[in-house]
């Protein structure tokens, strides 16, 4: 799997991570010190629901983390995707 670079909209992310193993229930990611940390697909959904207006910076980064943990990984993949 290709190695992910942490994306902000404020471009202050300096983060990446490897998409260690991906299921049903969510991804896998291997983070930059080598962990593994699972991002279950509700915080997938969550975000996505708000993108849009992320990236046109009509929510904060900050209403994100307070919906779910791992932001930081969806935004990453998002973002990736939307580069593909």
């Amino acid at each position: 799997m290709p190695r992910m670079y942490a994306w902000s909209k404020a471009g202050r992310a300096k983060t990446y991570f490897g998409i260690h193993r991906v299921t049903g229930e969510g991804i896998e990611v291997k983070t930059e010190k080598g962990t593994i940390r699972f991002v279950p697909r509700s915080d997938f959904e969550k975000v996505f629901s708000l993108w849009a207006d992320y990236k046109e910076g009509k929510v904060l980064r900050k209403e994100l983390r307070s919906l779910v943990v791992n932001s930081v990984y969806v935004l990453g993949v998002l973002h990736w995707l939307e580069l593909q």
